[in-house]
């Protein structure tokens, strides 16, 4: 029987985007400003960086990515040295 799936190696090329707040309203703003300004982010995929917060396990991440995938952006990934 052939299994359902295969893990195999992949190289991903994203740029991180470093979060330095989770309101969701200043993300917004700065983030409908950062898109008029370069348009060529729209489909890029991201890695979210939440280094700057101590407990990154507090963040409303389902929140945060609805509201970047609004802008056209993806987040693919996390970024954290707690493995929480």
């Amino acid at each position: 029987m052939k299994s359902a799936f295969e893990v195999k190696s992949a190289r991903l090329d994203a740029l991180a985007i470093q979060l330095h707040t989770d309101n969701l309203v200043a993300l917004d703003g700065a983030l409908k400003q950062r898109i008029s300004q370069h348009q060529e982010l729209n489909g890029m995929p991201f890695l979210l960086d939440v280094q700057d917060f101590e407990r990154p396990e507090r963040l409303d991440i389902g929140s945060v990515a609805a509201l970047f995938a609004r802008h056209g952006l993806q987040i693919v990934g996390l970024r954290h040295n707690d493995e929480s």
